[in-house]
């Protein structure tokens, strides 16, 4: 199983960083492609983001903002 997402709508709209839950294999191939196809990678964006979650904003943030992610009927 993998499973792919992004921040984008519940962090950073512009900052366009996603990630990845998958066996290591798939994750090596899936980096190998990345590297091939990719021109850029906003690096800054990634460590920043990288920082955020380690200290603990991005689970506070979520927790602050939960009424706003759930689905809308």
């Amino acid at each position: 199983m993998i499973h792919i997402d992004s921040f984008s709508k519940v962090a950073f709209p512009g900052l366009r960083v996603g990630w990845i839950v998958a066996p290591g294999p798939a994750i090596e191939r899936l980096r190998q492609v990345k590297q091939t196809t990719d021109l850029h990678t906003d690096q800054t964006g990634a460590a920043t983001l990288a920082e955020f979650l380690r200290r603990g904003y991005f689970a506070k943030h979520l927790g602050e903002n939960a009424a706003n992610f759930t689905p809308r009927v």
